[in-house]
């Protein structure tokens, strides 16, 4: 399994950078790219996503660039536990919670309001934002080493599978 890393852009393709995952540094590399306001492709357990930092919007929107995603359409906010959930959105019920602990880690996304702390960017001016917790840990491990959640479509053009 390979983790794609770009510093601009992968559809520009001006710099790009390809490390194994399995490659000790793999995380610290990625974590070093979203940190300087890059964009990194990650594995999950059914799509590589187009990661950026949810704190960071110059990384945000390379990833409504690269896409050609319209800024409008909220982006999925990937956590690496449940534990993160609370942090980032409001209210968080415990029939969510239930939910979240038998599901997650997988392909399950939960709608839940959205903390003041997660950017309007992020969940396309809305109240509201997705989250899941990926099952491929070297997307966990990304998001435990940036301490922040990673903002992850899917890694193909918008608008298509």
């Amino acid at each position: 399994m390979v983790a794609v890393i770009c510093s601009l852009a992968i559809a520009m393709l001006h710099q790009s950078n390809v490390i194994q995952a399995e490659d000790p540094n793999s995380v610290a590399r990625a974590a070093e790219v979203l940190g300087n306001g890059g964009v990194v492709a990650i594995p999950t357990e059914t799509v590589y996503g187009l990661a950026a930092a949810v704190d960071n919007p110059t990384s945000l929107n390379k990833v409504f660039s690269v896409k050609g995603r319209p800024t409008t359409h909220p982006l999925i906010s990937h956590l690496s536990s449940i534990e993160q959930l609370h942090d980032w959105a409001n209210e968080v019920s415990s029939d969510a919670e239930l939910v979240a602990r038998s599901c997650w880690p997988g392909p399950l996304s939960i709608l839940l309001n959205k903390s003041e702390r997660l950017p309007y960017l992020v969940t396309g001016n809305r109240e509201t934002a997705v989250f899941r917790i990926p099952a491929h840990q070297f997307a966990r491990h990304l998001i435990d080493a940036l301490q922040v959640p990673l903002a992850a479509p899917s890694a193909n053009r918008f608008g298509r599978v």
